[in-house]
C-alpha cells in the first residue's frame, strides 16, 4: 500500500485498474459503530470506488429493518465475491469466516482489545491488510490503538513462551464428579456442563416466533426423583433419574446426554447433529420465513356485514389437562359461519405442550345455533376483550381496545366466535 502522503489516484476507474492502483478483486469489511454512519457509507463508497457495497447492522434498532435471512444472503454474496464491500457494525465481528477477505477497515477505533483482535481476525486472506482510521489530533484514540498493538505483541510473545511448556494433566476436580466420555474423540461432558449442553441442544430443535423449545424439569423431593421432559421434536421423550436432591437436575441432564449420543442426536464431539440449511433444500424441506403469507382457513374468513338470524356451526373444544399444578380447565365452544371439513364420527384430537404439563384438545361437533346481530356483536366484543387481555396481560388497556373495535371491518377479516360453555360435556351450553 502506498505510504506517500501526497499519493493519489485519478477519477478514471479503468485506468486505475490497468496501472495497478485499483484491483477488481477487493473483498473488504468496513467496520463502524454508528448505524447511521453505516448506512451513509453504504451509499457513499460505491460512488467513489465503483465496487458493489452492502451493509449489515443489528436488527434491534429502528434504523435497521434487515431480517436475519437478508443478512445471511449479504454475507453469502460477500463470500462468493459478488459483493466487494460490507459496511457493518460489531454484529459481524464474531463468526464471519471469509477466506478471500483481504482488507478490513475500522472507521471507529475498537472499544476493547477483544474487539480489536476480532476485527483484525476477519482479514483471512494471506498478506491481507488491517486499516484503522484515527482522527488527526485525537491523541487519546491514537494512544489506545498503540496500546492495542502492544497488547497483541505481548500476547504473541506469551503464547510462544508457553508453547515449549508441556501441558499439565487435567484438573483433578473433573474426576471428582460424574462425567460421560466418548472414546473415539475424547469428548467429555461433566455433571456441571451437562445442563448447558441440554439447553443448547434444545435450542437447535425446530422453532418459530411462537414456540421456543426447551427442556422441562419435574423434581419430586420426597422420592428424590427427577423427570426431564423434552419437546415433541426431540427423539428422546423424557429421562427419569434418582439421587441427591441437590444434583437431581444435573444427573438427569447427564443421563440425557448419554442417551442422546447413543441415539445419534449428539455427535461423537457431543454437539447437536442438526441438518444444515444447505442440506434442507436437498431433502425438500422449505424453511419458514417471515415473508410467507399468513394462511387463514376459508371457513373462518368473514363474508361481510352481520346478518339477522345468522347460523353458526358449533364445535366443542374438550380440554383435558395433565398439569403439575392444580388448575381447573373449562371447555370452549368454537362457532364458525361454515361447517368445518373433518369427520364428525372420528373426533379430531391433538396435544399441546403448555407450562409444566400437557393439554389435550378434542374437537367434537355440537350442532348449530342461530344468533341475532346483537348477539353476534356481544360475542365479538367478549372475544376481543379476552384476546386483548391475554395478549397485553394488562386490564387497563381494555377500554382502548373497545374504542378501536369496528365489527363491520373486523368481520371482513374473520367470522368465528370462541365462547365459554356451561353444562355437562354431553350437553354443553354457550
Amino acid at each position: 500500500m502506498p505510504s506517500d502522503p501526497d499519493w493519489s489516484i485519478s477519477d478514471d476507474m479503468e485506468a486505475n485498474v490497468v496501472n495497478g492502483s485499483l484491483s477488481t478483486k477487493v473483498t473488504c469489511l468496513f467496520g463502524t459503530q454508528a448505524i447511521v454512519l453505516c448506512r451513509l457509507l453504504n451509499v457513499l463508497l460505491p460512488s467513489l470506488s465503483g465496487w458493489k457495497t452492502e451493509y449489515t447492522a443489528g436488527s434491534s434498532t429502528c434504523f435497521s429493518l434487515q431480517s436475519r435471512m437478508v443478512q445471511n444472503k449479504i454475507v453469502e454474496e460477500f463470500r462468493k465475491g459478488t459483493v466487494n464491500i460490507i459496511v457493518a457494525t460489531s454484529v459481524l465481528e464474531e463468526g464471519l469466516d471469509v477466506q478471500s477477505c483481504n482488507l478490513v477497515v475500522r472507521f471507529d477505533p475498537s472499544a476493547t482489545v477483544c474487539s480489536f483482535i476480532q476485527s483484525r481476525g476477519r482479514a483471512r486472506m494471506q498478506n491481507s491488510e488491517f486499516l484503522l482510521l484515527v482522527k488527526g489530533g485525537d491523541n487519546s484514540s491514537l494512544a489506545r490503538v498503540d496500546n492495542y498493538l502492544a497488547s497483541g505483541q505481548l500476547m504473541r510473545q506469551e503464547s510462544l513462551r508457553h508453547a515449549a511448556v508441556p501441558c499439565q494433566p487435567l484438573d483433578t476436580e473433573i474426576y471428582n464428579e460424574e462425567f460421560y466420555r466418548v472414546d473415539s474423540t475424547g469428548a467429555i461432558v461433566t455433571l456441571s456442563s451437562s445442563v448447558s449442553l441440554i439447553y443448547f441442544y434444545c435450542s437447535r430443535l425446530p422453532s418459530d416466533g411462537y414456540f421456543k423449545p426447551f427442556p422441562r424439569c419435574n423434581i419430586d423431593k420426597e422420592s428424590e426423583k427427577c423427570t426431564l421432559y423434552f419437546p415433541k421434536s426431540c427423539p428422546l421423550p423424557s429421562v427419569t433419574v434418582q439421587g441427591s436432591v441437590k444434583t437431581l437436575k444435573q444427573l438427569a441432564c447427564l443421563e440425557a446426554c448419554k442417551k442422546l449420543h447413543i441415539m445419534g442426536a449428539l455427535t461423537d464431539n457431543l454437539v447437536p447433529d442438526m441438518v444444515e440449511e444447505e442440506d434442507d433444500e436437498e431433502i425438500g424441506h422449505l424453511d419458514y420465513v417471515n415473508e410467507q403469507d399468513i394462511y387463514v382457513p376459508s371457513e373462518l374468513v368473514g363474508q361481510g356485514l352481520i346478518e339477522a338470524g345468522k347460523t353458526y356451526y358449533c364445535y366443542l373444544l374438550d380440554l383435558d389437562s395433565r398439569l403439575s399444578y392444580d388448575i381447573k380447565v373449562d371447555h370452549l365452544m368454537l362457532a364458525a359461519s361454515s361447517e368445518l371439513n373433518f369427520d364428525e364420527e372420528n373426533n379430531l384430537a391433538f396435544e399441546l405442550e403448555v407450562d409444566r404439563g400437557i393439554l389435550t384438545v378434542c374437537i367434537k361437533y355440537a350442532g348449530s345455533i342461530s344468533l341475532t346481530s346483537e348477539q353476534v356483536l356481544t360475542c365479538q366484543q367478549f372475544q376481543v376483550k379476552l384476546f386483548r387481555v391475554l395478549y397485553n396481560n394488562n386490564y387497563n388497556k381494555l377500554h382502548d381496545t373497545l374504542d378501536v373495535f369496528h365489527p363491520w371491518k373486523d368481520l371482513t377479516v374473520y367470522d368465528y366466535l370462541l365462547l365459554p360453555t356451561t353444562g355437562s360435556q354431553q350437553s354443553p351450553i354457550i
